[in-house]
Parts: C-alpha cells; sequence; structure tokens
C-alpha cells in the first residue's frame, strides 16, 4: 500500500530511505523483533522487496505498459487507415 502512486513520483534518496524504515518498522512490529536480519528474511519469505528496488521494478512497468498502450493505439490508427486506402483503392478500380 506504501508504494501506491510511487510510479509516477520522482522520490529523493531520503525519502526512500524513509519508505523503507516504515516498511522495516511494520514487519519488526508483525514479527516483534528488533533485529535486521530476520526482518530482511521475513521480507525475502513474504516476497516483499527492498524499497528502491521495489520502485524501481514498479516504475519500469508502468512504463512499458504506457509504451504498450501508445504502439497498440499508434498500430490500429495505421491498420484502420490502410484498410480505408483499401477501400477507396479497390472502389476506384472496379467503377
Amino acid at each position: 500500500m506504501l508504494y501506491y502512486g510511487s510510479v509516477c513520483c520522482l522520490f529523493s534518496k531520503s525519502q526512500i530511505i524513509s519508505l523503507h524504515f516504515s516498511i522495516c518498522g511494520s514487519f519488526m512490529k508483525l514479527f516483534d523483533t528488533r533485529s535486521k536480519e530476520i526482518v530482511y528474511e521475513c521480507m525475502n519469505m513474504f516476497n516483499v522487496r527492498i524499497t528502491d528496488c521495489a520502485i524501481n521494478r514498479r516504475k519500469c512497468k508502468f512504463l512499458q505498459n504506457i509504451l504498450f498502450a501508445i504502439c497498440h493505439s499508434y498500430a490500429e490508427r495505421k491498420l484502420k487507415a490502410n484498410r480505408q486506402f483499401v477501400v477507396i483503392f479497390s472502389h476506384n478500380f472496379s467503377v
């Protein structure tokens, strides 16, 4: 939940450290421990990535989706234009 909206924000190093501290603190309370090694092992077991890696991964996925949407939209417009050209071209020669 803390990562929601992180794809459109630029984070400073201190903001990433603060987010990481919040996530680690949550795991420390959840598992009632103060050991960072245990917290990191629990994060690994629950597939929770380190904050900067998680944010970078989410941004990459978001940008890939946007790029795909742009390319898909462009391809659809080109196909539609080609179909219209074929229809116009075939009507000119059928007369």
